[in-house]
C-alpha cells in the first residue's frame, strides 16, 4: 500500500467527520461523508477531485476521523470545527461566501488580481486570504513594489499607445505600450513575495535604499521609500503561515 492508502485503511464504513494534517499537524481539511471509508478511498484518485483538493492532497500527513450516528450530526460537527478551526482549504465561509484569493493569470504579460470562485490549473493562485484586508495590503505592497499590471484584459488593450494613471503614479510598469525587458524578473517577484521568498527582494531593495541615502544628490526620499516597502514586506510575511506563505489562516503555523 502506499502512504495514504495506509493512512485510511481502517477508516469505517459509518457516517462521519474526517480531519486531514499536513507538516507540524496543521489541520488542512475537514470534511464530512454519509461512509467514511468510500469518502476517503476519493482522494486517491486526484483526477476526480476539484482543483483546491489536489493541491491539499498532496499535503496530507496524517488522517484522522469521527464516527458518528448519522450524516446529520457529521454535517453538524463539520461546521462546528470548521468554525472553529479554520482549515485552510476548507474555502466555504459560515456565511456561504468563499474565500478571496490573489491570482497571476497564465500569459505573456500575467496581470494580478483577486477572486472568489472555484481554482482552476489555469491560474497561479496564491492563498486563500479569510482577512480582506490582509489580501488587500498585500495586493497594494505588489503593486509598489513589482509594478505588475492589475487591469483587466480590455483595459489592457486599449492603451496600446498611451499608458494608464497607474503607470503615472508608479504602480504599473505599464507592459501594454511601454517596452518590457525585465517583466517575467518582475512577475517573479510577485510570486516570491506571495510565497514568501522575501529574502532576495529586501536584499535588493536594501541595495537600492543605500544607493539612493549615498547618492551626490542624496535622495533620501527615495531611500525612504525603499525602507517604507521593505517594512511593508516583513510585516506581511510576518503574518504568513507555516511555509512562509501569504494567505492562510492569521495565528497559525499555508
Amino acid at each position: 500500500m502506499n502512504s495514504f492508502d495506509s493512512l485510511i485503511s481502517s477508516a469505517p464504513k459509518s457516517p462521519g467527520v474526517y480531519k486531514m494534517f499536513g507538516a507540524d499537524g496543521r489541520l488542512l481539511y475537514v470534511g464530512k461523508a454519509k461512509n467514511l471509508a468510500r469518502r476517503l478511498k476519493q482522494y486517491k484518485d486526484g483526477e476526480k477531485l476539484e482543483y483546491h483538493k489536489i493541491v491539499m492532497r498532496r499535503q496530507v500527513l496524517n488522517v484522522e476521523w469521527i464516527a458518528l450516528k448519522s450524516e446529520a450530526e457529521a454535517l453538524i460537527m463539520e461546521q462546528r470545527l470548521i468554525k472553529t478551526e479554520k482549515p485552510k482549504y476548507n474555502i466555504v465561509l459560515a456565511d456561504d461566501k468563499m474565500y478571496p484569493y490573489l491570482a497571476l493569470s497564465i500569459d505573456k504579460y500575467p496581470r494580478l488580481y483577486k477572486f472568489r470562485s472555484k481554482i482552476t490549473p489555469k491560474k497561479n493562485v496564491f492563498g486563500p486570504f479569510p482577512f480582506i484586508a490582509d489580501m488587500d495590503e498585500t495586493f497594494r505592497m505588489i503593486q509598489k513594489i513589482c509594478r505588475i499590471r492589475t487591469c483587466a484584459d480590455f483595459v489592457f488593450k486599449a492603451h496600446k499607445k498611451r499608458p494608464c494613471l497607474l503607470y503615472q503614479t508608479g504602480l504599473c510598469s505599464a507592459p501594454c505600450s511601454v517596452q518590457q525587458d525585465d517583466y517575467a524578473a518582475r512577475v517573479r517577484a510577485a510570486k516570491g513575495i506571495l510565497k514568501g521568498h522575501i529574502r532576495p527582494i529586501v536584499a535588493g531593495l536594501r541595495k537600492k535604499m543605500t544607493a539612493a541615502a549615498h547618492r551626490d544628490c542624496r535622495d533620501f526620499e527615495a531611500a525612504a521609500k525603499y525602507r517604507d516597502e521593505i517594512r511593508s514586506l516583513q510585516s506581511t510575511c510576518a503574518n504568513a503561515d507555516g511555509t512562509g506563505k501569504i494567505g492562510g489562516i492569521r495565528g497559525r503555523s499555508k
